[in-house]
Order: structure tokens, then sequence, then C-alpha cells
């Protein structure tokens, strides 16, 4: 693991391809300009450029499970069966390589940014899991939930602006834990099996979708309680789901 933080690396390469970022922005000219824009794309035409592969300098060796932005944009990790986490600083010309983190005991089939992007918590089929303090470098192992008899903390639902993360645990149950104490801080239950959710942008509340195709809205700020309820119509068991502003998108097997 490299002893300097992966700011400090970023900010260095960044200085180094400040000629190449140019480069790139007269080769899409007016494209990154507002006003020139609106005359040369027409209304209603998309267009796109493929730029370098995000993760060409360090490619998985294995199936890649996640992919995720930092919140300020200039950091982009992936996560592998290869049990390595991987992060790039994106400019879409070299998208160099700053650093990787391997869990000896573990391939990672989640990691996520969380605490607004100090940290990434990386889970996998264990009844453990990982935090990551990125300014520091420094790994801590979280061995168990007090409490909790999981099997296995594969997958959960968090949001870099909320300081509680929801494992997705068994029989309905949502064991919520604090990011900066590792403890369990509560649980939520629901009707059926917990497939899929997604926090709100500020992470007050919290939406989940399960094998029933039933969508629970939990109030996370104080009572954790349950204030709606409703059937995804065509659901036949949730896939994935996304909280945008006011809006909430639900995918099913059913292709809906």
């Amino acid at each position: 693991t490299a002893q300097v933080s992966w700011a400090a690396q970023l900010r260095d390469q960044q200085e180094r391809d400040v000629t190449e970022m140019g480069r790139l922005k007269q080769q899409v000219g007016g494209l990154l300009d507002p006003k020139s824009a609106r005359t040369r794309i027409p209304s209603g035409q998309l267009e796109v450029t493929k730029l370098t592969d995000a993760n060409k300098a360090s490619p998985s060796q294995s199936v890649v499970t996640s992919t995720e932005f930092h919140p300020d944009g200039r950091l982009m990790m992936t996560a592998s069966l290869d049990r390595r986490v991987r992060f790039f600083g994106v400019d879409g010309i070299k998208n160099p390589h700053i650093q990787s983190i391997m869990f000896e005991d573990m391939p990672v089939t989640k990691a996520q940014f969380v605490d607004t992007g100090s940290k990434v918590l990386c889970a996998g089929r264990r009844k453990f899991f990982y935090s990551l303090d990125l300014e520091t470098s420094k790994m801590e192992k979280v061995a168990k939930i007090f409490g909790r008899q999981e099997r296995s903390f594969e997958s959960f639902i968090a949001n870099d602006q909320s300081d509680t993360v929801a494992f997705i645990g068994q029989d309905g149950s949502l064991p919520l834990v604090s990011v900066k104490s590792r403890q369990l801080v509560g649980t939520l239950k629901m009707s059926g099996s917990v497939r899929a959710g997604a926090f709100n942008d500020d992470g007050t509340y919290l939406c989940t979708n399960g094998g029933d195709g039933i969508v629970h809205v939990w109030d996370m700020r104080q009572t954790r309680a349950c204030v709606r309820a409703f059937r995804d119509e065509g659901s036949l068991g949730a896939t994935s789901m996304a909280v945008r502003g006011g809006l909430l998108a639900s995918g099913s097997k059913s292709g809906i």
C-alpha cells in the first residue's frame, strides 16, 4: 500500500497532465463552451465521443463488481473479485492509476464512497467488512456487528451524505451501521426479502424494494419508521433502485 495519500498523488499527476487536457479541449472544440454548443449540436441529437478506458492503466483481473466516481469528480474507483480496489485519476486521456488496495481474505463484491467521500466501505461474501480511510490509507477490518448473526455482509446501501449504512441482511432485515463508530444503530424489517435500495440525496430517507415488489420508504432522521409502502406494479422481484430529487426509479426482473 502506498504511503502517500491518493489526494497528493492525484494533484501531482494533474499538474503533469495539464498540457494533455488542453489538447483534449482543442479537439472537442466548442462543445465545452455552452454558448457555441447551442449552435453546434442540433436539438434532439446526442453526440458521443469514446475516450480512453477509465481503468486502462490497471485493468481488473476478474469481474468488476463496483465502479463509482468520488463526490469531487476527480477520482474513480473500481472493485473486483480479484480482491483489489483500484483508484484512477480520470482525465479522459491517460486516466492514471493512483493506488491499489488488496484484500487478502476477501473478493470484493461491493465498494462505495461514504462519509462525504473520505472513506470507502468494502464488502464481500464474508462475515466481516472493511473501512478504508483515503487520506491515511489506513484499512480497518470490522470483524463483527454486535447483535447480528448474518452469514455475509456482501451487499449494502450507502450514501456519501449519511453516516448510516444499511446492510442487506437475512429475512427482510436491514441492519443499520454507523460509518464512524462501526456499531449497530438500529434494524429495519421489510415484509419480504430485501433486493435493492437507495438513499435520497441528503440521506434523510431510504427506499427499499424486495422479492415481493413492495417498495418501503423509511424516515431515517429519528424514529426510522416506514412512512409509506406501495406495490411496484409489474415487478417480478427488484434488481436495482435509484433516487434523485423527488424521483424514484425501480428496476425489476420483468424489464420494467
